[in-house]
């Protein structure tokens, strides 16, 4: 054990990035700690920084109805990548109208795209990420002054990760939305009105065909310390439930509650249901695995803890 070679082995083994990978041993884009990247700036580039500058090419017509749609589903996913873009709106445009589409927000800055590159993905590129551009923002803000949408300027601070999670919590909502099961959705949803009581990622009120029911989404990243990122949370929500029986949520119906936490492979979800024994919560627990999300569809990506390991659900009406 003094030998100082394999001192040194074992701390180098030690000291590795514990990478949970998928079944095939890859590791997914939305889940890679090593990303590196940013906003790509087109060529021209002539962002516009103020109310009257957007307002005044608004009556201009630079606008055509779908264009409004286009920044509209930006807005409200946050963050989404391209190819998700496309498929929210495959019934009224082509695939290639919506990035000459982008193409045209993007000069004007009502539109960002993101280049994201990592060591672990060198060869093939994944859909670009888009967010709201500045002109995008004021524009969605006159028209919808209410609503909630991400000042641009914020990602300085909240950084690629949660781009990543943007983007990955955006694809359930995706296919929730192609089967025609999601009647709601809520970003950062507040519990029982309190926000000190940990705000979830992402809600989804879903039909299902006994009522509808209420998706609690938390997804994990490996370059965050999930675990206790999700025993805390688990813990102020289970109080809740334990006196609800639901988890009351601003803005989504009181429906029967389920938290889904969201993994990007099988074996991350393993880990976590190790560490934090799901199958002991009173709270309805389930887990989303996202390689299967994409290779099988969302109806055989979630799984139950049990005594006896993760167990799969199928659900065949978001099949």
């Amino acid at each position: 054990m003094n030998n100082p070679d394999f001192q040194k082995q074992l701390a180098t083994e030690t000291m590795e990035y514990p990478y949970w990978l998928s079944k095939t041993g890859q590791l997914s884009v939305w889940d890679d700690p090593s990303i590196v990247g940013g906003i790509a700036i087109p060529n021209p580039y002539q962002p516009l920084t103020h109310l009257g500058s957007v307002l005044n090419k608004s009556n201009n017509g630079f606008f055509e109805e779908l264009d409004i749609v286009l920044l509209k589903i930006i807005g409200d996913a946050i963050v989404v990548n391209e190819d998700q873009i496309k498929r929210y709106l495959e019934s009224r445009m082509t695939r290639t109208q919506v990035s000459k589409r982008l193409k045209k927000l993007r000069q004007f800055g009502f539109v960002d795209r993101w280049q994201i590159e990592s060591s672990h993905f060198e060869e093939e590129k994944p859909p670009a990420p888009f967010t709201l551009g500045l002109s995008g923002f004021i524009f969605l803000k006159h028209l919808y002054y209410s609503q909630f949408f991400m000042e641009p300027q914020r990602w300085q601070r909240l950084g690629l990760s949660n781009v990543q999670r943007y983007v990955a919590v955006n694809e359930i909502r995706t296919q929730l939305f192609e089967n025609r099961r999601l009647r709601n959705w809520v970003w950062n949803g507040v519990i029982l009105n309190n926000p000190y009581l940990y705000q979830p990622f992402g809600v989804a009120e879903i039909e299902a065909p006994k009522g509808n029911l209420n998706l609690v989404i938390e997804r994990v990243q490996q370059s965050k310390d999930y675990i206790n990122y999700l025993k805390v949370r688990l813990e102020k929500w289970e109080q809740v439930f334990a006196e609800y029986k639901t988890l009351p949520i601003r803005g989504i119906n009181g429906n029967p509650t389920i938290v889904v936490i969201y993994a990007s492979s099988f074996s991350l979800a393993e880990h976590i249901h190790k560490e934090l024994v799901l199958e002991q919560k009173q709270l309805p627990v389930w887990l989303c695995v996202e390689e299967e999300l994409y290779d099988e569809r969302i109806g055989k990506s979630f799984y139950t803890p049990t005594t006896n390991g993760l167990k799969r659900i199928e659900i065949d009406f978001l099949a």
